[in-house]
């Protein structure tokens, strides 16, 4: 039985976002390219690289499923996202926890009467798909590119 795990080529390797089995054998397929659109690169889904770090926050807390969720959450409550970037910050609220951050990056050109409409969307599907132990892990902002 195979399973699609996502990734992201950086500096030319192959970076899953989720651990791959020891020994695994695996296909790789890309999307085809659209010329009409990010200036004829290929058109991938929006999957950040994870450093050591975050993979370790992941694991520690349990989340690495939930992370998936949320990122595929992310990806189709944006669909004009630019790209995504994840950092682990320190909470403002409460000393001594950790957060991570994914950070949206939207085109400047989007409406704020759009993104308005998909960050609603996206609030009502966070809370009702991630888990209410997990949520406080996870912190979505935007900025513009």
């Amino acid at each position: 039985m195979s399973r699609t795990i996502e990734g992201v080529v950086h500096g030319g390797v192959v970076v899953p976002t989720a651990p791959l089995p020891e020994g695994a054998r695996v296909e790789i397929v890309l999307p085809e390219q659209n010329p009409q659109s990010n200036g004829g690169a290929p058109m991938t889904p929006a999957v950040p690289v994870l450093d050591a770090s975050v993979q370790e926050f992941l694991k520690r807390h349990d989340a690495e499923a939930d992370y998936r969720t949320y990122c595929a959450l992310v990806r189709e409550s944006f669909p004009e996202l630019v790209r995504l970037e994840v950092t682990l910050e320190n909470d403002p609220d409460e000393e001594g926890r950790q957060q991570l951050v994914l950070w949206v990056y939207m085109p400047d050109s989007i409406s704020d009467e759009i993104l308005d409409r998909q960050e609603a969307h996206y609030h009502q599907r966070f809370f009702g798909e991630v888990p209410h132990a997990k949520s406080p892990l996870f912190v979505t902002l935007t900025r513009f590119s």
